[in-house]
């Protein structure tokens, strides 16, 4: 009884290690051939990225249907995306969430009028 009870007890830790190291890949492309590619923990954080980019870029949000997958990589490093107002993108990965906002960060600064405009958003993947 005891042993059926630790093997148990040791799936579901193998499950649940294995499903919050997963890291979720969103595809989307709007109407004027623009593509884009998220990644998160989870597949709504990759499908949230993913949509905002795209509706953000399309003349009818309507268009943009995220593609999404498991890819069944550990998760391990952050993801951070920035816009500009002018309607500039940028994504950078990192080990943490620090360093990728940053990157992020000074991208969009470098091209921008107001850089108080670029608040870079991460996920870990």
């Amino acid at each position: 009884m005891k042993m059926k009870t630790f093997i148990g007890l040791v799936a579901t830790f193998s499950l649940v290690t294995a499903t919050a190291n997963a890291n979720w890949v969103c595809n989307i492309a709007n109407k004027r051939g623009q593509h884009w590619t998220f990644t998160a923990p989870d597949q709504a954080g990759a499908e949230t990225m993913a949509k905002n980019a795209c509706d953000a870029n399309s003349i009818n949000p309507e268009n943009c249907n995220p593609t999404c997958y498991d890819n069944g990589v550990a998760a391990g490093r952050w993801h951070c995306v920035v816009s500009n107002l002018k309607g500039q993108h940028w994504s950078f990965t990192a080990p943490t969430q620090d360093q990728a906002s940053a990157l992020a960060k000074n991208a969009c600064d470098a091209n921008s009028i107001n850089p108080n405009n670029c608040n870079p958003s991460c996920l870990p993947e």
